[in-house]
């Protein structure tokens, strides 16, 4: 110790260091005290030979003096002497008692305080951990709370460098009831352990790592790989990514072990697919919803032994899309005579997650023969950063004499027009989004489709949807009055509140919701480890594609349309009837179709255009109206 520092001040800084580390030694030090306290009086009391109650003796002096000490005895009435010494020890006991209550009054504050900000452990089992904070939260959040319904006892625990109270606001103003039970909120450093470990990352059933919005998206890769290494074995962790290349190097550089969803690679195959076909906008919101068939990967069940073409031939009421073999890769529509293997794992489109079971029919194959698709003329307005994988694809999509046009606000774009590079003939053309500049191009032009896209430079996402909505308003008014009339209009929303809004104000349209589509991708791969790898070999532009094909109006036995398509590597997964999609029906089960009916199936992308053409099982009197 230095000059001029006495035994007061170290006395001072040993009670300060005492103090400083926390409630429980402090009310250790109290009640020591108090111990203490009891065994001077007790001394003394016996020394005096003071008697309490008629009873007098070592033992009950000292259960006086601690009596006394917590604040419960009293003073002795029997001459001065009495008064004085348990008047002394009831005064330190009042200032013991007093600061023993003090310290715990301190501590449960400090305990309310913690769990207000957030600071609380989480002690739950089989829970989804989502971290980080973004526009898309409560999207994911929703998700998860709609997924509950298969799975009681699901809780959702949210990890955040956010205020507590402040998420909890934008959640409750949303929900009620017993789903604010099933949401916590916990403030903390997602990249930290300690912060991991404070909402059970290593009980979790899964980890969902949100992107902010970085063209790297470095803060996802560094919380995603923090919560890895919390549990490498136990914790499914899912991660977010905008940017497809670094969602490829990331997938390859963990061999897979962090599940990846390139939300930008997944809109924009979307996005090509639907500006294809119509309606296959509405064929992926129910294969990746919760309410009917949806992707799964299955044991093989009882196609073990069988190859792949008759296992896609004999699935009942499932769709066997693909194989994971050993080394965990998918692959989607292998070889035909490709054998299924007992160690094997099948994608599966289906209701339900069991295993797949041969049906008891057998059923004659009808007879196919090819189409080629007519060339398209599209037309963009708006631009992104999906934008870039959509035309990639519609590159690969799209027969040759097909054309794509863009028009967008060249001023919103950071880095201006790229230079066009795609094979099929377009351009760039600069508009302000004026209705009536965009009426008269439409007009000039004549697109078979139109898609509206919204901005990701320049503009937040609900500027660039509101620019979309108007857009889809001007484009639905001219339909109505006879004006520049579009046959198909496909449109990207970011937020999912504005569908509802969206659909009530345009009569005919495909919508593909970013945040909808988001966060049930990222769901569905925290429930099923090896789901996202299929995602991701189903939405790669060299992959396997969603189409639809032509099929007459009569009626004919779903079983036959399946061992047609079967023999030519396409696997069925369901139909569009009388404009629903019927996903995944009973083999046995009779279609009744109408002439704009479709089979929905998947085929390799390099497949030419094939319309279906079958024998009906008899044929009707008149056109039916298409119902199943």
């Amino acid at each position: 110790m230095g000059r001029g520092v006495g035994w007061q001040d170290r006395l001072r800084y040993r009670f300060d260091r005492l103090l400083a580390r926390g409630s429980a030694a402090t009310i250790i030090w109290v009640v020591g005290l108090a111990v203490f306290l009891a065994l001077i009086g007790g001394v003394v009391f016996w020394a005096l030979d003071l008697e309490f109650g008629g009873q007098r003796g070592p033992a009950e002096s000292f259960w006086q003096a601690f009596l006394i000490a917590i604040g419960s005895g009293g003073i002795l009435d029997d001459g001065w002497g009495p008064r004085l010494v348990t008047f002394t020890f009831v005064f330190a006991g009042v200032f013991l008692t007093g600061s023993l209550i003090g310290v715990l009054v301190a501590a449960v504050n400090k305990r309310v305080e913690e769990l207000r900000r957030g600071r609380g452990r989480v002690l739950e089992a089989g829970h989804t951990v989502v971290v980080g904070w973004s526009p898309r939260l409560m999207s994911v959040v929703d998700e998860l709370l709609a997924e509950k319904t298969r799975k009681r006892g699901v809780r959702v625990v949210v990890l955040a460098d956010r205020d507590k109270q402040e998420m909890e606001d934008a959640f409750r103003a949303k929900h009620r009831g017993k789903e604010r039970a099933q949401v916590l909120f916990r403030t903390g450093d997602p990249s930290s352990r300690p912060d991991l470990e404070l909402v059970g990352v290593d009980q979790a059933r899964a980890v969902i790592v949100l992107s902010e919005g970085s063209f790297v998206d470095a803060t996802a890769i560094r919380r995603s790989l923090a919560a890895h290494t919390v549990e490498p074995d136990d914790a499914h962790v899912v991660v977010e990514i905008g940017n497809p290349r670094v969602a490829r190097s990331l997938t390859a550089a963990t061999s897979g072990d962090i599940a990846v969803v390139s939300v930008d690679d997944v809109v924009a195959d979307m996005l090509a697919q639907s500006m294809r076909r119509p309606h296959l906008a509405a064929v992926f919101d129910q294969l990746l919803s919760y309410g009917g068939s949806e992707l799964y990967v299955v044991p093989p069940g009882t196609l073990v032994g069988t190859t792949f073409g008759e296992a896609v031939a004999g699935a009942d009421e499932k769709a066997v899309l693909g194989v994971i073999g050993a080394d965990g890769e998918p692959v989607l529509l292998p070889h035909a005579e490709r054998r299924v293997e007992r160690q094997d794992r099948l994608v599966v489109a289906a209701a339900d997650p069991g295993p797949p079971k041969i049906g008891s029919g057998a059923y004659d194959a009808c007879e196919c023969a090819p189409s080629v698709q007519e060339p398209l003329s599209a037309l963009l307005i708006g631009w992104n950063d999906a934008a870039f994988g959509l035309l990639d694809r519609l590159a690969g999509y799209l027969p040759t004499g097909s054309k794509v046009e863009v028009l967008a606000d060249l001023t919103l774009l950071d880095d201006g027009a790229p230079a066009w590079n795609w094979p099929f003939a377009g351009s760039f053309t600069h508009t302000k989004h004026q209705p009536a500049h965009v009426l008269a191009e439409i007009a000039r032009r004549r697109p078979d489709v139109v898609g509206v896209l919204g901005y990701s430079d320049g503009m937040t996402h609900a500027e660039a949807d509101a620019l979309t909505l108007l857009t889809l308003m001007t484009l639905d008014q001219a339909r109505h009055s006879g004006g520049a009339a579009v046959d198909r209009i496909v449109a990207q929303l970011f937020d999912r509140d504005l569908a509802p809004l969206a659909r009530g104000h345009v009569t005919s349209g495909d919508f593909v919701i970013t945040d909808a589509l988001a966060s049930r991708l990222l769901v569905h791969a925290s429930r099923n480890p090896g789901v996202s790898a299929v995602y991701q070999e189903l939405f790669d532009a060299s992959g396997p594609i969603v189409d639809l094909f032509e099929i007459p109006a009569g009626e004919v036995t779903y079983g036959s349309v399946v061992s047609s398509l079967a023999t030519d590597g396409i696997v069925p997964i369901g139909a569009i009837i009388g404009g629903k999609v019927l996903l995944t029906p009973p083999l046995a089960s009779t279609l009744h179709t109408g002439r704009e009916d479709r089979i929905i199936a998947v085929r390799p992308s390099s497949l030419r255009e094939v319309s279906l053409v079958v024998e009906f099982v008899h044929e009707p009197s008149s056109a039916p109206t298409g119902t199943a």
